[in-house]
């Protein structure tokens, strides 16, 4: 599952973040709504604006997207949240059981 424009996503800023104005709770997410998705080969990096604990925005650029939070990352990273995870997976499943299901009645 990619990323796309608009879409809300978790970011994880790294440790030394905090230091540069955001107000972060160790080891918590924040919001960020992506605003740019870059392919790089196998990577997906995005560009986020990130919303603090207090409600400020702040821009950050070309990050690592992960399809899972990574708890001990030391650089900055983006995630699904767990319900687009479980809500992803479900579909998957609904997909493939719609195909089983229109093979089994072609046949």
């Amino acid at each position: 599952m990619k990323p796309t424009v608009g879409r809300v996503v978790y970011f994880y800023p790294a440790a030394s973040r905090a230091c540069f104005g955001f107000w972060v709770d160790k080891g918590k997410p924040l919001a960020a709504i992506v605003a740019h998705v870059e392919q790089s080969g196998s990577s997906t990096y995005v560009n986020v604006s990130v919303i603090d604990k207090s409600g400020k925005h702040f821009p950050v650029t070309a990050v690592p997207f992960a399809e899972t939070e990574q708890p001990d990352c030391p650089i900055d990273h983006c995630a699904w949240m767990p319900y687009q995870r479980e809500r992803h997976a479900k579909d998957e499943i609904a997909a493939r059981n719609d195909m089983h299901t229109e093979a089994m009645t072609s046949i």
